[in-house]
């Protein structure tokens, strides 16, 4: 009896030692497949991010990782309202509807003619110049001009002609709007 509890003894260490080593062998496994990719992409990180600490300070850049990322955060709230303002390729019908109801809201007699898109190098948008010509009040164009800044597209008004008109001078001002619209 003592002789069979020898061997199921035996045995038992036998089977510890070949399922411990089979564990090692498990762990080590692990290791080779998540662990190593993971600390490589880790040390390249680490290295790409240094290297490009480098040359910013290379260039004379002084400006710390933390300052950067503090004016980003800053405007980061602004930027969705940046990327509203550019107006979705789909959207060009609720643009023009909402410049002739800002000008009909005003009693103003509008015509809007469209130019050709311009690419901008590096941007993933275009600016497409308007021409805006407008009739009526002049308080009224005034008015059209602060409903124009008000909406949220962005359009930016780069040149303001007025004039009298010829059929109602004392009355009727003519004003023509050059501006930029910035597209997707």
């Amino acid at each position: 009896m003592v002789e069979a509890a020898k061997k199921i003894q035996e045995k038992f260490n036998q089977i510890s030692v070949k399922n411990f080593i089979f564990c090692c062998l498990f762990l080590i496994v692990l290791l080779f497949i998540f662990v190593y990719p993971a600390f490589q992409k880790i040390s390249l990180l680490a290295r790409q991010t240094r290297d490009l600490k480098n040359s910013a300070l290379a260039q004379g850049k002084n400006e710390s990782v933390r300052e950067a990322t503090g004016d980003y955060k800053q405007y980061e709230p602004k930027l969705a309202l940046l990327n509203q303002a550019i107006i979705a390729k789909d959207r060009e019908l609720e643009f023009i509807t909402l410049l002739e109801e800002k000008a009909a809201l005003r009693n103003l007699e509008q015509k809007i003619n469209i130019n050709e898109a311009q690419g901008i190098e590096g941007a993933n948008y275009f600016k497409i110049p308007i021409l805006i010509s407008l009739a009526g009040q002049f308080k009224d164009e005034l008015d059209y001009l602060q409903d124009l800044e008000m909406i949220s597209f962005y359009v930016n008004v780069k040149k303001i002609t007025l004039s009298n008109s010829a059929e109602n001078s004392a009355t009727t001002t003519n004003m023509v709007l050059l501006a930029d619209t910035f597209w997707r």
